[in-house]
């Protein structure tokens, strides 16, 4: 979010503001937030947790909930937020019972539909396929930190070496990734291969 109490805001000179907390204690999403694309646009996102009582919603991140919880105002809307599968969480602690009335996850019966970035491309793209595919010395590439996934992915992985060459980064690896972050490790992997897993 950059600064942590900076606000991102959309000009609309017609509609009241939308006040949204989001209750984390370290920023969830990178960069800022921009509402232009949608259909609301007067919403302010907000991790400035001074402005509790007069938001009109609050966003909690799963994996960021302890077991105090604030009080909730009268009216308000809470939002759990968790992008992973539940089978790598642990189950929340009871305090946080019956305080949530939407959901924001990747699956489709959320309230709100969350995934991991996707963007429809609006200009066509004028790229060199045959240059960058003769740049791509390696095969297949995939950048893991969670070993013991319940999916048994490690497994699928374990028996498609058997067959063509995997180079595996991150914690599960023989390599740490050439990057820090994992959006930067996956860009650099796409530099040199073929495919991803």
């Amino acid at each position: 979010m950059g600064e942590r109490s900076a606000l991102t805001t959309i000009q609309n000179k017609t509609a009241p503001k939308i006040l949204i907390l989001w209750y984390a204690k370290q920023p969830y999403f990178s960069g800022s937030f921009n509402f232009t694309e949608c259909k609301y646009s007067n919403c302010i996102l907000t991790e400035d947790k001074k402005v509790h009582n007069t938001s009109e919603a609050v966003l909690f991140a799963y994996r960021d909930m302890s077991s105090n919880v604030p009080v909730k105002k009268n009216g308000q809307i809470w939002v759990i937020v968790n992008i992973e599968s539940p089978a790598s969480d642990s189950d929340l602690s009871h305090v946080w019972d019956n305080k949530f009335d939407w959901s924001m996850t990747y699956r489709r019966d959320s309230e709100i539909l969350l995934n991991y970035k996707t963007f429809r491309r609006t200009r066509p793209l004028n790229k060199n396929y045959h240059e960058i595919f003769k740049n791509k010395t390696k095969l297949l590439a995939w950048a893991v930190s969670n070993c013991g996934s319940a999916s048994k992915r490690g497994e699928y992985v374990t028996e498609l070496e058997k067959y063509i060459e995997v180079d595996i980064y991150g914690r599960c690896g023989k390599v740490p990734c050439p990057a820090e972050s994992m959006p930067g490790c996956h860009e650099a992997l796409s530099q040199k291969n073929k495919f991803y897993l």
